[in-house]
């Protein structure tokens, strides 16, 4: 089995999307463990990816898929679908409506996508690969069949394949092999990229303008301290750039969290990095976060994000804000304890006006 993973970047004056790919590599990761023998490789450089094409056909192109580099990835498909017409394509990523009959006029727009993995991606990746296997990878058999696959949407002769999603992964270190700890992770050491770890998985709140805010998403699991700081001390080995992004989405939302801001404080001491720390922090956690930025000083901005602050705006998006006297207690505490502090509003949310704004 012939796999390419893909989270390509715009490179035309700059690497415009400059973290390492940590959904490839977590798909990547479960993938090879399910198939010792697959044959997989990581993309994130267009030329790169070309230049493999040239001379290897895979079985499967994986593509994961975002706002910004979504036509990019349909580019390379429709070449591939040219070339190569039973190479199986399937996206997978946030960029995917949620709503079946938005799901079927995406994929009817879009006819080089064969099939498009819904939500976390390891489960039904490698249960898709297992039928195309089934199939010899004859895409056209297991697309006529209508046969439902977890997680995967498809058409069926015009018809939208839509089955049930597949429990999401909890126990996280037992089931999700490190990309780094791997080496899948190796080729983005590469003086360009900023390496990316993930402490967490999920989101506890329901804002419905965040992909993350479903129902599907809502327990949150993490990993554990000792798989956390093994990836830190890999990266911190092989590190290129002063940089280290998590990719949480409120990091700060557990105890354990200041066990590695410590850690990641005293690497800032000992040998210089990360010189800055970007994340997504916890917005209710104001304690908590305090002791972080105490730990991290200037090397962590912390986010007091209000999105909205109409009552009708925030009604309609599912969202609760905590007081502006909190986020002002709470910046002043920041910048005391010498961090930074950053807010965030989003225009055109449901309700909005330009009178609101």
């Amino acid at each position: 089995m012939k796999i390419a993973f893909v989270d390509l970047t715009h490179t035309g004056r700059y690497v415009h999307a400059i973290y390492f790919s940590m959904g490839i590599g977590y798909v990547a990761a479960y993938t090879k463990k399910a198939f010792d023998d697959a044959d997989i490789s990581l993309f994130k450089y267009p030329d790169d990816l070309s230049a493999h094409l040239q001379g290897n056909r895979p079985d499967i192109v994986a593509f994961s898929s975002y706002m910004w580099n979504e036509k990019l990835h349909l580019a390379f498909a429709a070449g591939i679908k040219a070339a190569h017409p039973s190479t199986a394509i399937v996206f997978g990523g946030p960029n995917f409506p949620t709503v079946p009959a938005e799901q079927s006029a995406y994929l009817t727009k879009r006819p080089e996508i064969d099939f498009f993995v819904e939500g976390e991606g390891e489960l039904g990746f490698v249960e898709l690969c297992r039928v195309l296997a089934r199939e010899d990878y004859d895409v056209k058999t297991v697309k006529d069949s209508g046969i439902a696959i977890g997680n995967t949407r498809y058409l069926s002769k015009g018809t939208l394949i839509a089955s049930q999603m597949l429990p999401r992964i909890l126990e996280l270190d037992e089931h999700i092999p490190s990309p780094y700890l791997t080496g899948l992770f190796d080729k983005f050491f590469d003086d360009k990229l900023t390496p990316m770890i993930q402490t967490s998985r999920g989101c506890p709140y329901s804002c419905t303008f965040c992909h993350d805010g479903v129902d599907y998403m809502n327990k949150t699991r993490r990993f554990s301290q000792d798989r956390i700081e093994q990836e830190l001390e890999y990266i911190r080995a092989r590190k290129t750039v002063p940089s280290l992004a998590l990719a949480d989405l409120n990091w700060g939302m557990f105890p354990e969290d200041i066990e590695t801001a410590r850690w990641l404080a005293n690497s800032r001491r000992a040998s210089g990095w990360p010189r800055t720390v970007q994340t997504a922090t916890a917005k209710n956690q104001k304690k908590r976060m305090l002791a972080i930025s105490a730990l991290l000083g200037d090397g962590l901005s912390v986010g007091a994000s209000v999105q909205s602050t109409d009552p009708d705006v925030l009604a309609k998006i599912k969202r609760s804000n905590i007081s502006v006297d909190a986020i002002v207690e709470m910046a002043n505490g920041v910048r005391i304890a010498g961090g930074r502090t950053f807010s965030e509003v989003i225009v055109c949310l449901p309700g909005d006006t330009k009178d609101k704004h």
